[in-house]
């Protein structure tokens, strides 16, 4: 797969363990085939895909929100495969809220996200622009 050219990484504080605990990120059962999978697939830092950038275009347009994103939790980083009202391109996991996400078996809908606890502390909230309505659902393969 082509790759993009280098992006410039954040540099984010990593959260500690009892921040980790608070958050909800003890890893699931499967976290250790799940990188594997992702990998398996090729698709990180592969190019934007016009498939990709319709249903973040259509989740914005639909929830009336200035920001979608489709994006991977790799081992270690969050890499954003499609994007809209946002400017980066990947965050470290321990800064993602959709590290959390990945470990519900539905959406997580966190209604405003500067106020819920399991997430506060993140950088999320100096990127581009805070983020207040989230929603996020673990996509999934079939041995997933």
């Amino acid at each position: 797969m082509p790759k993009l050219g280098t992006t410039p990484r954040l540099k984010l504080r990593p959260l500690q363990a009892e921040e980790n605990r608070r958050a909800g990120l003890s890893p699931p059962a499967h976290e250790d085939a799940r990188p594997a999978e992702l990998h398996r697939f090729g698709i990180l830092d592969t190019l934007p895909a016009p498939q990709f950038d319709r249903i973040v275009a259509l989740a914005a347009r639909y929830l009336d929100m200035p920001m979608a994103a489709v994006t991977f939790v790799d081992q270690d980083r969050q890499w954003f495969k499609a994007r809209l009202g946002l400017t980066v391109t990947e965050t470290l996991k321990s800064e993602s809220i959709c590290a959390i996400a990945i470990q519900q078996d539905r959406v997580l809908v966190i209604p405003d996200a500067r106020k819920d606890p399991r997430v506060n502390g993140m950088n999320c909230f100096s990127v581009d622009q805070a983020v207040g309505f989230y929603a996020g659902a673990p996509l999934r393969t079939a041995s997933s």
